[in-house]
């Protein structure tokens, strides 16, 4: 992997050092030479510092508050390049990504990985319509499909980590983009859910894997999940109301051959998705978004036990949040932003203690502040942010492992700097 990384990076320098080569003839590099068509190139880097300020984890096999080994670290959190164009102008285009990721998602540890981000082929030959296939991102839920480097803070709402998180999909999107409305509808291979999730992991049914559908996220599978998503546009600059529906079925692989037992199981997820977005010319940003999804198991028996009778599983999961921000740049030129976001999960909204242990208890909470100082807007940018964590654990034990309490100490200091080009 390190190889590969530094192969990028090499890739990358050959690029910025032979600009002149690939300039066009005004000068400005907007594009390299190929033989067919045009290719443009940008990339998003992000590295930054996190410190956990009060230094406490998650054991989950003793049910209580434990040291973190590291309270502070550096961290690359992203380096993607992007290569962009069209083989036939206006009609023909291509988009593909690759990036370097260190992800952090709740108090799960840390993943390294490359990966090919996205890679999307679109057909425009119909006025305001065009079909796009590959490794797409489904555009379901605001930050879903939003460019990097336009995340005005470091980490994303807590849905978009547990519920319905930015993973690439195999599959077909057809797009309609209007004045006044934009509609999506995809189907795609089907994708990883992690249902009732979160980081004590303890709220899945008795037959039900964590996680489900695409453990080893092949993207070539008989899963299939199919989603449609609205955005509209009202004459007002900047603001934007969308809602979604999702449906997959994820599981019918859980069918073994052969003479042993089978585990026939099967099931359905529902996700529903509505927010709305207001990026105002003068600086104030306002978004909110709520998201509901439905977990339902119908199968002939529970993974790991004898044949028995068919059983009906349900889980409800349950998130929104609700972002403001204001830019003085527009109004007084001064380049910095001010931050705030409360976010909301609840795993498990049936509350049930006796079928889902602990299901009462599982909350999370975040409420972010940030500070974003832009040297070039949104190509150099400095960001801080502070994260309160707050779990509704009430019968976690405390360090010493003699006392209740309401959470553990993870609160985190988080700075990052950007590069876009």
């Amino acid at each position: 992997m390190r190889y590969l990384l530094l192969g990028l990076a090499v890739i990358a320098a050959c690029f910025v050092f032979s600009a002149p080569a690939w300039a066009d003839e005004e000068g400005d590099n907007r594009g390299v030479t190929v033989e067919t068509g045009t290719l443009r190139i940008g990339g998003t880097i992000k590295t930054g510092f996190n410190y956990e300020i009060g230094g406490q984890g998650y054991d989950a096999a003793h049910n209580q508050a434990v040291d973190l080994p590291s309270d502070y670290q550096f961290v690359v959190t992203t380096a993607q390049l992007d290569f962009f164009g069209a083989i036939v102008e206006d009609h023909i285009s291509y988009r593909t990504e690759i990036a370097y990721r260190q992800l952090s998602l709740g108090s799960h540890p840390e993943i390294a990985a490359i990966v090919l981000n996205e890679l999307d082929l679109g057909f425009d030959y119909i006025p305001f319509c065009g079909i796009h296939f590959g490794l797409l991102k489904p555009n379901f839920s605001y930050f879903v499909n939003a460019p990097e480097r336009d995340f005005i803070l470091i980490d994303l709402p807590l849905m978009n980590q547990w519920i319905v998180n930015r993973d690439r999909q195999v599959g077909g999107d057809l797009r309609v983009n209007t004045p006044y409305l934009d509609v999506n509808l995809g189907l795609f291979n089907g994708r990883l859910y992690t249902p009732a999730g979160n980081p004590r992991g303890e709220f899945l049914p008795a037959g039900a894997a964590n996680p489900v559908g695409n453990p080893g996220w092949s993207d070539q599978n008989n899963g299939k999940d199919i989603y449609v998503n609205l955005v509209g546009k009202p004459p007002v600059d900047g603001l934007r109301i969308r809602a979604g529906l999702w449906y997959g079925t994820p599981l019918d692989f859980f069918k073994v051959s052969g003479n042993r037992q089978t585990n026939e199981h099967d099931a359905r997820v529902y996700i529903a998705d509505a927010g709305v977005s207001f990026l105002s010319p003068f600086g104030l940003t306002i978004i909110g978004e709520y998201m509901q999804a439905f977990y339902v198991w119908d199968a002939k028996l529970p993974t790991g036990q004898p044949r028995g009778e068919r059983y009906t599983e349900r889980v409800e999961s349950m998130s929104y949040y609700a972002m403001a921000g204001y830019n003085f740049d527009p109004i007084f030129n001064v380049p910095i932003e001010l931050l705030a976001r409360y976010d909301y999960y609840n795993p498990d909204m049936q509350n049930n203690n006796n079928h889902h242990p602990g299901s009462a208890d599982d909350n999370l909470t975040d409420l972010t502040g940030g500070l974003n100082y832009y040297i070039l807007k949104q190509n150099a940018k400095l960001a801080l942010n502070y994260i309160h964590h707050y779990q509704a654990w009430r019968h976690v034990l405390n360090l010493a492992g003699t006392g209740r309490q309401t959470g553990i100490r993870n609160d985190e200091l988080l700075f990052e700097t950007q590069l876009a080009f």
